[in-house]
């Protein structure tokens, strides 16, 4: 495999929310989208970034193998967009062989750059955001077809993965959409284990705000709730599935 660096923004430990067991999460900085309700805007290029060699990064995520193993843990590939940095990706997991790797992504990049996540992690977590291609360039500043042909290739890969719907008031939660991204969820879904609806957290603004970014209109100032009606729909669309909350 030829020599790469990757950028990444923090290697976090002990996290316990980003796949099964105790985890390292690794965060890769960059990211090719601009939802509007970007959780992480700091993960986007110029901020503090330091590069590693996947050896040195694996380097540190090792002192913890131990802990990780026995937990039935691992480690997780977050972002940014772990795509945008798909050859460091597949180096780095190599490195860490045999502990287990989780991806959470977007789905946006290249077939190619998907075909080596999917050979190389265990659960991949993905993202489900708009199910309307106009509203998904308006509000995320991607096309959605490369996302969804990528999720085609996953559901035909066999991995196990979970989809996660973040449900931002009036952008993507009306009926329609949902019903349009359940029918899309519903064929040939693979080994889908899980469907996650993300409640909108109003941190994103803070955020924007420390960061001297514009607050969108749109967003709402506080948090918000999954609406029963909307969990319901979902359990009977996809009965056997837990339906959880993020």
């Amino acid at each position: 495999m030829k020599m790469c660096r990757g950028v990444i923004a923090e290697i976090r430990e002990f996290c316990l929310h980003d796949g099964p067991g105790v985890r390292t999460t690794v965060f890769f900085r960059g990211c090719p989208m601009r939802c509007l309700w970007c959780h992480n805007p700091e993960l986007r290029p110029g901020g503090t970034e330091k590069s590693y060699l996947p050896s040195e990064a694996a380097e540190i995520i090792r002192r913890d193998g131990e802990i990780l193993r026995s937990s039935g843990g691992g480690v997780t590939f977050s972002g940014g967009e772990v795509l945008a940095q798909a050859d460091f990706a597949e180096a780095l997991a190599l490195e860490l062989s045999p502990l287990h790797i989780a991806v959470e992504t977007s789905g946006y990049g290249s077939k190619e750059a998907y075909r080596k996540m999917l050979k190389f992690a265990g659960l991949i977590y993905q993202d489900f955001k708009i199910a309307d291609e106009k509203l998904h360039l308006r509000f995320t500043g991607c096309s959605s077809r490369i996302i969804l042909e990528n999720i085609r290739q996953l559901k035909l890969s066999g991995k196990p993965y979970i989809i996660r719907m973040p449900l931002i008031p009036g952008i993507n939660d009306t009926p329609e959409l949902l019903q349009k991204a359940i029918r899309f969820i519903q064929q040939e879904p693979g080994n889908l284990q899980d469907v996650q609806l993300l409640p909108y957290h109003a941190g994103a603004v803070s955020k924007m705000r420390r960061m001297g970014l514009p607050v969108p209109p749109e967003l709402p100032e506080n948090d918000g709730v999954v609406p029963e009606a909307i969990r319901q729909m979902f359990r009977e669309a996809f009965p056997g599935l837990p339906v959880s909350m993020a």
